[in-house]
């Protein structure tokens, strides 16, 4: 049972009902929701989770000092809650992912937990509708840990976190930073050229200019520059046009569509993640070849080539561990602006930094940009357009609730249902929601 109303606080509705807030304590109630949960279920046509933003202003409970206190009852999975991408604890979150970043530049294991739980944490924070001015407001949730809650207090009494301010200071978090945001390196690498007294990217360029074999690292070394550029929207919209062009005019029922943070409406970002499919199963086969060479042709791409994968089998992902059996391909791509003027491919040997710095610093009429293409079948395109929407954490939390809660297997190929022994089939990202028992978000929503 439901009682919608539009009210603000649950205590007038309580006190309408001519009880107290012992007596209905009680009792076995039925929940209080907002007249936006009612206008969501109509539009839906069935009944819908309720989720934080339906739900009146906070309850009051007694903390072990009898004083009265906030508590906001919080879905434990990510993706049983809205994450938009613009939410109102920012102040919060910003240091508890610099925090996780942090982190995540380590490589042991203890590390990689303390970075979840800060991702936990700030992940929760976006979800509430309104913003947390009080301690007492969030130190019973769910997710959010002593350490989580002693740098929102100390942001909250004095407006900032000693902790983060000291790390954005430190010279090992900027250096590793800096390191693991050039193309081609992770943060093992990152910390083995910190360790060997490497701190700018011409300390590194000067130690690997004769030795460097690595393709990859070679052009993100020469072109970081450009590549560290953010990309706007506008600049991704006209790069998928792009592929697009060439994906029709080899096959015109192909799609294609700007995936990624693009997707959960960011206006920048660092690549351009592109999805590539056809209406017919089977058509694919064979087409992002063809694209590549397309756009190769029109001195297009700068460095990548295809990373090929088994896309036919919709059973080899139930026991694979990697993200998904994709077809794809990573880019250099050479971005001259609406219209490509520079018709001399220039040839650059990968396997020669010192070739590619030269390259790199002379005058041209383009700017690298990251572009990853990435092909599925039409069966397992609305999988693909879940997995690669992202965010990763959003991510994370949908395959755990999926292996956990309903004893399935969800990766970017498919969903598999081990009680039912079958793979389920979706037309639509909502049907996937759907078969997982949860709200359908939409993208921007899916900020965790």
């Amino acid at each position: 049972m439901y009682i919608v109303t539009e009210f603000d606080e649950e205590a007038q509705v309580i006190k309408s009902l001519k009880m107290n807030m012992d007596e209905w304590n009680l009792r076995k109630h039925p929940k209080i929701v907002n007249t936006k949960w009612f206008a969501e279920c109509v539009k839906q046509r069935k009944v819908i989770e309720v989720q934080p933003h339906h739900c009146l202003k906070i309850l009051k409970t007694k903390n072990e000092n009898n004083e009265s206190t906030d508590y906001q009852r919080v879905p434990r999975y990510a993706c049983q809650r809205m994450n938009p991408l613009h939410h109102h604890n920012r102040r919060l979150t910003e240091s508890l992912e610099i925090l996780a970043e942090s982190a995540e530049l380590e490589t042991d294991s203890i590390n990689m937990g303390r970075a979840l739980a800060f991702r936990k944490a700030a992940s929760v924070l976006k979800s509430l509708p309104t913003e947390i001015t009080r301690i007492e407001q969030v130190e019973n949730m769910k997710d959010i840990g002593r350490h989580s809650l002693n740098v929102i207090r100390e942001i909250l009494d004095n407006g900032k976190c000693t902790e983060v301010d000291e790390l954005c200071k430190s010279e090992r978090f900027r250096t590793l930073k800096f390191f693991n945001s050039i193309y081609g390196i992770g943060p093992a690498t990152a910390n083995q050229w910190f360790a060997s007294g490497l701190r700018t990217i011409e300390d590194v360029r000067k130690t690997l200019s004769l030795k460097s074999t690595n393709k990859r690292l070679n052009y993100g070394l020469a072109f970081h520059e450009d590549l560290s550029e953010p990309v706007l929207k506008s600049k991704a919209l006209e790069i998928l046009k792009m592929v697009e062009n060439e994906a029709k005019g080899v096959e015109e029922n192909a799609s294609v569509c700007l995936i990624g943070g693009f997707r959960r409406g960011k206006t920048e970002g660092h690549d351009v993640d592109i999805l590539i499919s056809h209406l017919t199963e089977g058509k694919e086969i064979g087409l992002l070849s063809t694209i590549l060479k397309r756009l190769k042709e029109r001195n297009l791409v700068l460095y990548g080539g295809i990373e090929r994968f088994n896309t036919q089998d919709p059973m080899q992902f139930v026991s694979n561990t990697s993200i998904d059996n994709f077809e794809k391909c990573f880019l250099i791509f050479k971005d001259f602006g609406e219209e490509c003027h520079d018709t001399v491919s220039e040839i650059a040997d990968g396997s020669n930094l010192e070739f590619l710095l030269k390259m790199a610093s002379q005058p041209r009429s383009w700017t690298a940009r990251r572009v990853d293409l990435v092909i599925a079948p039409h069966s397992q395109f609305y999988f693909a357009l879940v997995g690669w929407t992202g965010n990763k954490h959003f991510e994370r939390s949908l395959k755990n609730y999926a292996r956990k809660e309903k004893n399935m297997k969800l990766t970017s190929n498919g969903l598999y249902d081990f009680t039912k022994d079958r793979l389920l089939p979706a037309s639509s990202e909502e049907e996937i929601f759907r078969h997982l028992e949860l709200p359908y978000y939409e993208p921007y929503y899916r900020n965790a």
